[in-house]
Protein backbone atom coordinates (compact mmCIF):
# COMPACT_ATOMS: atom_id res chain seq x y z
CA UNK A 1 0.00 0.00 0.00
CA UNK A 2 1.29 3.32 -1.15
CA UNK A 3 -0.35 7.03 -0.23
CA UNK A 4 0.65 10.36 -1.41
CA UNK A 5 -1.08 13.65 -1.83
CA UNK A 6 -2.67 12.95 -4.74
CA UNK A 7 -2.79 8.83 -5.50
CA UNK A 8 -3.74 5.86 -3.14
CA UNK A 9 -2.41 2.50 -4.32
CA UNK A 10 -2.70 -0.86 -3.00
CA UNK A 11 -1.88 -4.53 -3.81
CA UNK A 12 -4.59 -7.28 -2.81
CA UNK A 13 -4.64 -10.67 -1.81
CA UNK A 14 -4.21 -11.85 -5.09
CA UNK A 15 -1.41 -9.73 -5.70
CA UNK A 16 -3.42 -7.53 -8.12
CA UNK A 17 -2.96 -3.49 -8.37
CA UNK A 18 -5.52 -1.27 -8.24
CA UNK A 19 -4.78 2.94 -7.92
CA UNK A 20 -7.16 5.37 -7.36
CA UNK A 21 -7.00 9.71 -7.46
CA UNK A 22 -7.57 11.26 -4.36
CA UNK A 23 -9.95 13.88 -4.41
CA UNK A 24 -10.09 15.84 -0.98
CA UNK A 25 -13.00 18.50 -1.58
CA UNK A 26 -15.04 15.54 -2.08
CA UNK A 27 -13.74 13.04 0.16
CA UNK A 28 -13.38 10.50 -2.50
CA UNK A 29 -11.42 8.29 -4.69
CA UNK A 30 -11.60 7.56 -7.95
CA UNK A 31 -9.94 4.27 -9.71
CA UNK A 32 -7.46 4.95 -12.39
CA UNK A 33 -5.88 2.77 -15.28
CA UNK A 34 -2.90 0.64 -14.70
CA UNK A 35 -0.29 0.28 -17.91
CA UNK A 36 -0.74 -3.04 -19.41
CA UNK A 37 3.10 -4.57 -17.77
CA UNK A 38 1.13 -4.16 -14.59
CA UNK A 39 -2.04 -6.72 -15.38
CA UNK A 40 -1.53 -9.81 -12.98
CA UNK A 41 0.78 -9.90 -10.21
CA UNK A 42 2.35 -6.96 -8.46
CA UNK A 43 5.27 -7.22 -6.05
CA UNK A 44 5.80 -3.54 -5.21
CA UNK A 45 4.14 0.03 -5.40
CA UNK A 46 5.10 3.40 -4.44
CA UNK A 47 3.18 6.74 -5.05
CA UNK A 48 4.56 10.23 -4.78
CA UNK A 49 2.98 13.70 -5.28
CA UNK A 50 2.87 13.08 -9.27
CA UNK A 51 4.24 9.94 -10.13
CA UNK A 52 3.76 6.08 -9.33
CA UNK A 53 6.56 3.18 -9.81
CA UNK A 54 5.59 -0.70 -9.56
CA UNK A 55 7.66 -3.67 -9.56
CA UNK A 56 5.74 -6.20 -11.50
CA UNK A 57 5.31 -10.25 -10.98
CA UNK A 58 8.52 -10.51 -13.73
CA UNK A 59 10.22 -8.51 -11.65
CA UNK A 60 10.76 -5.46 -13.55
CA UNK A 61 9.84 -1.81 -12.62
CA UNK A 62 7.34 0.18 -14.54
CA UNK A 63 6.49 3.97 -14.09
CA UNK A 64 3.91 6.14 -14.89
CA UNK A 65 2.01 9.16 -14.39
CA UNK A 66 -1.94 10.21 -15.19
CA UNK A 67 -3.09 13.04 -17.98
CA UNK A 68 -6.52 14.09 -19.08
CA UNK A 69 -5.70 11.49 -21.43
CA UNK A 70 -5.13 8.64 -18.93
CA UNK A 71 -1.79 6.60 -18.14
CA UNK A 72 1.26 7.97 -19.60
CA UNK A 73 4.78 5.62 -19.34
CA UNK A 74 7.43 7.34 -18.02
CA UNK A 75 11.50 6.74 -18.06
CA UNK A 76 12.96 3.97 -16.36
CA UNK A 77 16.96 3.07 -16.69
CA UNK A 78 17.30 0.21 -18.67
CA UNK A 79 18.88 -2.28 -16.27
CA UNK A 80 15.71 -2.06 -14.08
CA UNK A 81 13.15 -2.80 -16.95
CA UNK A 82 13.19 -6.09 -18.21
CA UNK A 83 12.17 -9.35 -16.47
CA UNK A 84 14.07 -10.48 -13.01
CA UNK A 85 15.85 -7.19 -12.72
CA UNK A 86 14.07 -5.33 -9.61
CA UNK A 87 13.23 -6.42 -6.11
CA UNK A 88 11.87 -3.01 -4.83
CA UNK A 89 11.43 0.68 -6.07
CA UNK A 90 10.50 3.88 -3.94
CA UNK A 91 9.36 7.33 -5.31
CA UNK A 92 9.62 10.49 -4.20
CA UNK A 93 8.45 13.57 -6.06
CA UNK A 94 10.00 12.78 -9.50
CA UNK A 95 12.58 10.95 -8.23
CA UNK A 96 12.97 7.47 -8.37
CA UNK A 97 15.07 4.32 -6.48
CA UNK A 98 15.10 0.77 -7.07
CA UNK A 99 17.19 -2.42 -5.81
CA UNK A 100 17.72 -4.62 -8.12
CA UNK A 101 17.94 -8.03 -7.95
CA UNK A 102 21.68 -8.27 -7.60
CA UNK A 103 20.73 -6.00 -3.93
CA UNK A 104 22.07 -3.04 -5.98
CA UNK A 105 20.71 0.58 -5.65
CA UNK A 106 20.15 2.92 -9.06
CA UNK A 107 18.36 6.25 -8.36
CA UNK A 108 16.90 8.36 -11.05
CA UNK A 109 14.48 11.36 -11.90
CA UNK A 110 14.94 15.09 -13.18
CA UNK A 111 16.87 17.09 -11.19
CA UNK A 112 16.77 21.12 -12.77
CA UNK A 113 15.34 19.94 -16.53
CA UNK A 114 18.10 17.36 -16.85
CA UNK A 115 17.81 13.56 -16.41
CA UNK A 116 19.52 12.36 -13.60
CA UNK A 117 21.10 8.44 -13.29
CA UNK A 118 23.28 6.98 -10.48
CA UNK A 119 24.22 3.40 -10.05
CA UNK A 120 25.77 2.60 -6.50
CA UNK A 121 27.74 -0.58 -5.49
CA UNK A 122 26.78 -1.13 -1.97
CA UNK A 123 24.06 -4.00 -2.00
CA UNK A 124 21.30 -2.23 0.60
CA UNK A 125 17.91 -3.98 2.17
CA UNK A 126 15.84 -1.00 1.75
CA UNK A 127 15.51 2.63 0.57
CA UNK A 128 13.79 5.44 1.26
CA UNK A 129 13.96 9.23 -1.52
CA UNK A 130 11.70 12.28 -0.70
CA UNK A 131 12.22 15.60 -3.08
CA UNK A 132 16.07 15.82 -3.76
CA UNK A 133 17.35 13.34 -0.76
CA UNK A 134 17.33 9.65 -0.13
CA UNK A 135 18.58 6.78 2.36
CA UNK A 136 19.37 3.19 2.14
CA UNK A 137 20.42 0.86 4.42
CA UNK A 138 23.39 -1.69 3.21
CA UNK A 139 22.74 -5.39 3.80
CA UNK A 140 25.42 -4.66 7.08
CA UNK A 141 23.03 -2.36 8.69
CA UNK A 142 24.68 0.61 8.02
CA UNK A 143 22.53 3.95 7.11
CA UNK A 144 23.88 5.57 4.13
CA UNK A 145 22.81 9.44 2.84
CA UNK A 146 22.76 11.26 -0.40
CA UNK A 147 21.71 14.46 -1.58
CA UNK A 148 21.01 14.60 -5.23
CA UNK A 149 20.93 18.14 -5.62
CA UNK A 150 24.58 18.38 -4.20
CA UNK A 151 25.58 14.89 -6.11
CA UNK A 152 27.21 14.00 -2.37
CA UNK A 153 26.81 11.10 0.57
CA UNK A 154 26.05 12.73 3.44
CA UNK A 155 26.03 12.20 7.29
CA UNK A 156 23.84 10.78 9.40
CA UNK A 157 23.52 11.40 13.48
CA UNK A 158 25.72 9.84 15.77
CA UNK A 159 24.64 6.79 16.66
CA UNK A 160 22.57 6.25 14.10
CA UNK A 161 25.50 5.08 11.23
CA UNK A 162 24.85 1.56 12.12
CA UNK A 163 22.72 -1.39 13.68
CA UNK A 164 19.39 0.59 11.30
CA UNK A 165 16.79 -1.54 10.64
CA UNK A 166 14.27 0.57 9.24
CA UNK A 167 14.26 4.22 7.64
CA UNK A 168 11.74 7.13 6.16
CA UNK A 169 12.82 10.25 4.30
CA UNK A 170 9.96 12.66 3.66
CA UNK A 171 9.74 16.44 2.24
CA UNK A 172 12.25 17.73 4.57
CA UNK A 173 12.64 14.78 7.10
CA UNK A 174 15.03 11.78 7.96
CA UNK A 175 13.47 9.43 10.60
CA UNK A 176 15.03 6.08 11.18
CA UNK A 177 14.84 3.23 13.53
CA UNK A 178 17.30 0.87 14.94
CA UNK A 179 17.51 -2.41 15.61
CA UNK A 180 17.40 -1.77 19.58
CA UNK A 181 14.45 0.20 19.23
CA UNK A 182 15.65 3.41 19.07
CA UNK A 183 14.13 6.22 16.85
CA UNK A 184 15.60 9.70 15.74
CA UNK A 185 14.41 12.01 13.33
CA UNK A 186 16.47 15.21 11.56
CA UNK A 187 16.71 17.16 8.95
CA UNK A 188 18.71 17.29 5.30
CA UNK A 189 20.97 20.07 7.18
CA UNK A 190 21.57 16.69 10.00
CA UNK A 191 20.04 18.91 12.57
CA UNK A 192 18.36 16.91 14.96
CA UNK A 193 14.23 17.03 15.40
CA UNK A 194 12.28 17.11 18.66
CA UNK A 195 10.25 13.93 18.94
CA UNK A 196 7.29 13.21 21.62
CA UNK A 197 8.13 11.56 24.73
CA UNK A 198 6.03 8.96 23.86
CA UNK A 199 8.63 7.95 21.26
CA UNK A 200 11.98 8.49 23.03
CA UNK A 201 11.33 6.39 25.46
CA UNK A 202 9.65 3.30 23.95
CA UNK A 203 10.61 1.10 21.32
CA UNK A 204 9.94 1.68 18.21
CA UNK A 205 9.38 -0.27 15.30
CA UNK A 206 7.96 1.47 11.95
CA UNK A 207 7.99 5.01 11.45
CA UNK A 208 7.32 7.05 8.01
CA UNK A 209 7.98 10.50 7.22
CA UNK A 210 5.77 12.61 5.51
CA UNK A 211 5.20 16.25 4.21
CA UNK A 212 3.93 17.88 7.31
CA UNK A 213 4.07 15.14 9.95
CA UNK A 214 5.92 11.89 10.98
CA UNK A 215 3.88 9.46 12.33
CA UNK A 216 5.49 5.94 14.62
CA UNK A 217 4.00 2.64 15.81
CA UNK A 218 6.15 0.95 19.49
CA UNK A 219 6.30 -2.26 20.18
CA UNK A 220 2.63 -2.38 21.63
CA UNK A 221 1.10 -1.68 18.04
CA UNK A 222 0.53 1.87 19.59
CA UNK A 223 0.47 4.53 16.66
CA UNK A 224 1.85 8.15 17.46
CA UNK A 225 1.78 11.30 15.12
CA UNK A 226 2.78 14.58 15.47
CA UNK A 227 3.70 17.65 13.00
CA UNK A 228 7.12 18.11 11.25
CA UNK A 229 9.03 21.11 13.17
Amino acid sequence: MSLSQRFFCAINDERELSCFRLNPTKASLKKMQIPRSLKGEVKDVSASAEQICAVSGKSAVTCWTYTSRGSQLLYVPNNLRKAGSALQVHSGYDKHCAIGSDAKLTCWGRVEGKMYKEQFEDTVSQVSIGQDFFCYIKMTGQLGCYNIRQGKTVGVPAGFKKDVMQVSVGKEQVCAVRRQGQALCWNYDQVVSTMPPEVLNTKIVEISAGQQHICAINKKSKLSCWPVE
